[in-house]
This record gives C-alpha cells, structure tokens and sequence, in this order.
C-alpha cells in the first residue's frame, strides 16, 4: 500500500501539481478570487445525525441513527482511537491499520496499514473523503494527506511540517499545516490551487459548517480573501467564547496537530461544546457554551462569566455535539440525552443498550424539541449545590467549580452550604479548598458563622475540628465582634489543627478587636522558642503580624522575641521578617502650576505593523516547536504524569523571555531550558506577562 501512495504522489507532483511545496507562491492570483467564489458558493453541508461509538462487549464499533432512533449496524473490531465520522464514512484506528468504512453499513473500505501512520483528523462530503495522518514519533511528526474517492486512494501528500485537521467544501478540499499555513487542493486530484497564511493566529482545524467555511483553532475564522491579504483584518476577525478559568483547562477546539485521542483519554471526558448560529456574522447558537467535565455538564454563556445550568449525567460523558437549541450527550453506559440549551432539561433520551468508551456524535440536523420529558428545573442554586455535595474525589475540580458559581449567591443560606462543605475534613478534593475560600469572602451569614465556632474537636464523640482559618477569616470580613471569644477558645484548645492557627491569627486581626491581644502574645511567647515544624513557625509569624495589626507599640515586645538567642534560627528570621513594614506607596507630589511653554509635539504613534498584544494564538505559536518535549516534562520517573504545567513569562520590550516561572516549581528545570531561548513578537504594549499552559 505503501508504495502505491508514493508513486502516485511522485505522478502528481510530475504533473506539476507541487502541493506543500515550500517555494509555493501564497495569495496567487487570480487563483485567489476563483477560489474565494467557489467557497463561497459552495452549497450547505447536509448530514444524518449520528453516533459512532466504541463498544466494549464485545469490543467493536456501533453506529445509532439520531433521527430514526434505532442502530444502523454494530461490527466487532479492536478500534482503538475515537471514531471520525467524514461525510460518508468512519475512520478509526483499529488493532492493525487506520481504517476508512462506509458509515451506511459499517463495512470496510480500506486499510492504511504502515506502521508508523497514525490518525489525525478526516472530514468528507458526499464521495470525498480526506484524511489526515502524522508519520512519526517525533518532536514534530510530518504530514501526511490521503484523498479517497471511489473507494480508494485518489492521491496523496506527503509534507514536511505537521498537519492538521482537513475539510471537505465541494470541489475543494482545506488542509491546515505547520500552524500557520492553509492549502487548498482539488479534491479529485490533489492539485494545490491556493496557499495562505495565517500571522496573527493558528491554524489547526479547518470546517464545513452549514454554508459557512471556517479556519482555525484557539479563535474561529471565516476563510475570505480579506483575512488573508490584510494582518490587520485578522486581529479583528473571528470569534471565541469569553476566556475564563475551567478545570483542565480544555480548548476551544482540540489540538489538530496531535494524534487523534485513544478511546481511553481522558480528553473524551473533559471538553468544550458549541454550535455556531446561522446568519452572519458568525456567532454562538444560544449564545451558549457547554462545558463537558467527566459526569458533568456545565451550560455556559458563552459571551459572560456566567453559568446556566450544571446537570450530574451520573455516568462519564463519552461523546457530545451541540447543536442550535441544545447539546446531544453519551455516557458510559449507553445513554444518550439531548438537553435543552435554555435550561438543560432532557428533551429526547435513548440507549444504545451496551456500555461505550468513547464516541463521534454528530448532530447536526437534529431538531431539538420545545418540551421537555421532566419536571421543570431546580434553580440555579440548588443545581449548583448538589454537584458541590456530590461524594466523587475525580471531579474535585468540577465541584470547585460550581462552588465558585454557588458563592456568587450573597444570602446567608449559601454561606451555610459553604460552612458546610469547608467542615467536611474527609474530602481531600479541590471542593473543599474552594469552599474554605470562599467562606473567608462571605458578608452575611453571621449566624452560621458563629454557630459553627460554638462547636469543637471531640475524640470521644468523633467530631473533628471546624475549619477555624476559613471561619476565622469569614469574621473578620464581616466584623463580627461576638465570634471573639469563641476563636480564643480555639486558640487555646490544643485540638485545632496547626495548619488552622495562621488563618485564625489572620481573622483575630482584621475584627480590630484589642481584646485579642494578651492570647495572641501568650501564644507567642509560650511556642516561640521551641518551634521546629514549619507549619508551627509559620503561625508564629502570623500571630508576630496580628500582633503588630492591633498594636504597633507592641513593636519592642515582638523584637525583643525576634532576638531571643533561645529561639531557634527560622523561628527568628520569620519574626524579624514580621517585623519590617509594608513599604508605602509615595505621596503625590504637590501639584504646582507648571510655567507656560508652547504645545508640545505629539507623540509619534506606534508602528502600524505591530500588534497591541501578545494574543494566546501568537504564544502558541512561539511555543508550537518546543511543545511535544513541554508534554515530556510532565511525565515523572515515578508515579502518574502531571495533566498539566502553568507557565508564566516575563517578555521585554524586544521580545526576549527575562523570566520563567513554572507551577508545579519541580517542573522548573525541564521546562525553563525548553522555552527560555524562545522569542516573541514585539508589541505596542512592551513590557508583558504571558501564561502557557502545557496539557496531556
């Protein structure tokens, strides 16, 4: 098979089609303007709504017609990567190939069998299909581009750079490359018929949607001739949903440039949803965004901060695609839902009747209906609650999440929900840290607060201690005098957990209250010169701080602690270093008439060409040779692989990284030698801090 590709490559380039060809003139005309006006016309896309989906007993793939609501066919394969479905067919990667078969009846139509192809993306339309491939383990695998038509190779590409995920879109077939490159190729020869290239973004993904044709990967594109003639039109085109932390952090659109995921990644499990309006400009269907994390799904704004609904599917969601008015989910076990884009509520629901690992679902064309087959939905407070009460460690993120949302709700009621959730010392999830912090932000609730306080480590009654840093904090946001007497206690009980003590120290000095003093001083006086645990230590310092917060002639008495030979080493640093004010921002000059002089000469203005900022697509860029061996460092030589690395740089006004601080800090001298030498592109704004994040 291998030789067959190469010898019709080999023709095609003789014939002078030159696809991928470095030297290949970009923006040619009047290639350009034909182009442009085939795509333009090219007819809407039209597809039967389907799932395909990895089945695990037995083990094979299994197609289910949305519409009709039945199986189309089920055949028994070793399929080891997420399905694509391209127009009339499936391509998988099976034990022995990367497989292309008709979606109608699941039977095969070839096999790609080297063993060092792997799948990348595909897409199709009517006979055509097209599929990309990456060859190679390497830091940068080379493309590689197949056209099928008839049930068999059409022609085929090998490039010098990686490639992307490839659209059909009538005649013509889309093939991102190397990140920042677009050819166009007919799609019965393989002929390039037009190059381009993107400045100002990357180009990972390209898409038949509807009657629209879009490029892209971090922000979508629509592919017209202005985008590509003017840098300019390209920092303003495109759309994106608003930027906002999630857990895992997944993309708008999955890296085109990896291999695609195996049936068991974790990114089936953790991913981002949308469908796009029609009518132009290009926009978001419902102004909606889905947010896919394990058994949960988020109904997101997508222009706003902004959660809608959150649903607990129970089981992993495997499989999802958006459409206009709501999003078709699969779980693990089998069950598909639509759910409605307003509210989430279940409009249409089946069963494929047999557990899955992961799946294609594509369903477009499917309408969504306007009734729902359940009771009305909880409000958003109650949804919130339950998926932050849920008893699940993997989706401690998740929980996170929704508490963040729940603790938007200023009432007393949720302040009690969240007392609750920061007492639970059994969940060593990130829920519980979010709930700890945001009961330290509350403003009402005293109640709660102070009813919490009351209450204290018992061993006979296996009652743990409260959150007392969390409470502590949460008292002196709201001033709440009344709850002093119950933190002494806490304070002076040997049970409270010593990583508690900084928070508390912390919450004693925002209440203002003096009455705090002498136990604080006690305190200090009574640990400071036998203090040998680093959590112990950092208490002292805290108490030396609160101590110089409710009375700064208290000063000598703390420095007299500080020099205190008995003391050991840290625990005297740590005293001195509390000791040393805040430096104060200088006061403002007086303002004094200046003396009349003429008008100066304005400013020159910034260079036209340069952009204002470094955007995110330009950071993948620069980091895009030096990203495969960024994954590399997450791996350790012992335990798990970290899921992700948070990079922060420091760039001047030339580009140049000047720091480099990696989270978690042991990835540090993997990571730093990789991007340090990296440079990026000048801006107007000169002086940036940029973040990076490294995923699985």
């Amino acid at each position: 098979m291998r030789r067959a590709i190469l010898v019709l490559a080999c023709a095609l380039a003789a014939c002078g089609g030159g696809a991928f060809e470095p030297q290949y003139p970009e923006r040619q005309e009047p290639h350009m303007s034909g182009v442009m006006r085939e795509l333009a016309q090219t007819p809407p896309r039209t597809a039967d709504p389907v799932i395909v989906a990895v089945t695990t007993s037995p083990p094979g793939l299994l197609c289910w017609d949305l519409r009709a609501g039945r199986e189309r066919w089920r055949v028994e394969t070793d399929a080891r990567s997420t399905p694509i479905v391209a127009g009339e067919h499936v391509v998988t990667t099976e034990a022995d190939a990367v497989v292309v078969r008709r979606l109608a009846d699941g039977g095969r139509v070839l096999a790609l069998d080297e063993e060092d192809l792997h799948l990348v993306g595909a897409d199709g339309e009517a006979g055509t299909l097209v599929v990309a491939l990456a060859r190679g383990e390497g830091e940068t695998p080379l493309g590689y581009v197949v056209g099928v038509r008839d049930g068999g190779v059409a022609w085929s590409h090998e490039l010098s750079l990686s490639v992307g995920s490839p659209a059909v879109a009538g005649a013509l077939v889309l093939v991102p490359w190397g990140h920042q490159r677009l050819s166009i190729l007919d799609a019965t020869t393989g002929v390039e018929r037009l190059r381009l290239r993107m400045e100002h973004g990357v180009l990972g993904h390209a898409m038949h949607d509807g009657g629209r044709v879009m490029v892209g990967q971090h922000r979508l594109y629509p592919v017209t001739a202005e985008l590509f003639e003017d840098e300019r039109a390209q920092r303003r085109a495109g759309i994106e949903p608003r930027g906002r932390p999630l857990p895992g952090q997944p993309p708008l659109l999955p890296d085109a440039y990896e291999p695609r995921m195996n049936a068991e990644s974790a990114r089936n499990r953790v991913r981002l949803a949308w469908s796009l309006a029609d009518g132009e400009p290009a926009s978001f269907a419902d102004d909606a965004l889905y947010f896919v994390f394990y058994r949960l799904v988020f109904g997101l704004a997508s222009g706003e901060d902004e959660v809608r609904w959150v649903h607990d599917r129970e089981h992993d969601v495997v499989g999802a695609d958006a459409v206009p008015g709501g999003i078709v989910v699969l779980t693990d076990d089998g069950r598909i839902s639509l759910l409605g884009a307003r509210d989430g509520r279940p409009r249409l629901e089946a069963s494929l009747g047999v557990p899955v690992r992961a799946a294609d679902v594509r369903a477009d064309g499917l309408a969504v209906p306007d009734a729902s087959t359940t009771a009305p939905a909880a409000p958003l407070r109650e949804q919130l609650h339950q998926i932050a009460s849920l008893d699940d460690v993997r989706i401690g993120a998740g929980r996170a999440f929704a508490i963040r949302f729940l603790a938007r709700d200023p009432s007393a009621d949720v302040t009690a929900q969240l007392v609750a959730l920061c007492a639970d010392r059994t969940d060593t999830s990130q829920a519980r840290t979010a709930a700890c912090e945001q009961v330290a932000q509350r403003a009402q609730g005293e109640q709660h607060v102070l009813a919490a306080l009351r209450g204290g480590a018992s061993y006979l009654e296996q009652r743990p201690a409260p959150p007392i840093a969390a409470l502590a904090r949460a008292a002196g946001t709201m001033r709440l005098r009344q709850a002093l007497p119950y933190l002494v206690t806490h304070l002076e009980d040997p049970a409270t957990p010593v990583d508690e003590l900084p928070g508390l120290f912390e919450g004693l000095a925002a209440l203002g209250d003096p009455r705090a003093l002498p136990p604080i001083e006690r305190f200090l006086r009574l640990y400071h010169a036998d203090a040998t645990d680093a959590r112990m230590i950092d208490a002292l310092a805290a108490a030396a701080r609160a101590i110089l917060a409710l009375a700064p002639a208290r000063l000598d008495s703390v420095r007299g602690l500080a020099d205190d030979p008995l003391a050991p080493a840290p625990v005297r640093e740590r005293l001195a270093h509390a000791l040393v004010p805040p430096t104060p921002e200088p006061a403002p000059a007086a303002a004094t008439p200046p003396p009349r002089q003429p008008a100066p000469e304005p400013p020159p203005e910034p260079a036209a060409d340069l952009p204002e900022a470094i955007t995110t697509e330009m950071t993948d860029a620069v980091m895009a040779p030096v990203q495969a061996r960024l994954r590399r460092c997450l791996e350790r030589a012992e335990g798990d692989p970290l899921p992700s690395a948070r990079i922060a740089l420091m760039i001047d006004e030339q580009g140049a990284i000047q720091t480099v601080s990696v989270t978690p800090p042991e990835l540090q001298p993997c990571v730093e030698p990789l991007v340090r030498p990296r440079t990026f592109p000048r801006t107007r704004r000169g002086r940036e801090v940029v973040v990076h994040t490294v995923r699985r």
